[in-house]
């Protein structure tokens, strides 16, 4: 990331600063940074799957909304779910762990083990996928 963006910052948080939040992608002015529950970023370090979908979710924030002011505001009414920031990140995550053209014709437990993500992730992406998604 720091070849990407010279600006980027990431940080791991104690439990107690960011409570039930797994992650975080916080814009401050002209800084932004992608902030980990310490237990979340230490899981994901070891491998684990639904952390580091977790992980990817915040980069997805982080690339898709962190720089872009006009995504942090909703004018009222209701968003359609592709306007929706949680939906774009949880997209990206999926598109990044668990890339079509690698997993077609591959069991959920395959794409599990050789995407390193969890059984519900790779069963929702590829329930996704066979639906032409």
């Amino acid at each position: 990331m720091p070849k990407l963006d010279k600006e980027y910052y990431f940080q791991v948080a104690t439990h107690e600063e960011l409570g039930s939040s797994h992650g975080l992608t916080i814009r401050d002015g002209d800084e932004v940074s992608i902030m980990l529950r310490e237990d979340i970023y230490e899981r994901a370090y070891a491998h684990e799957g639904r952390d580091r979908g977790t992980v990817a979710h915040e980069l997805g924030h982080y690339l898709m909304h962190a720089r872009s002011p006009a995504l942090h505001r909703n004018f009222g009414g209701a968003l359609k779910s592709f306007e929706d920031p949680e939906w774009q990140a949880k997209c990206f995550q999926g598109e990044l762990l668990v890339p079509r053209h690698l997993v077609t014709g591959m069991s959920p437990y395959d794409v599990a083990r050789q995407c390193g993500v969890s059984m519900d992730a790779a069963e929702y992406q590829l329930k996704l996928y066979a639906a032409g998604k």
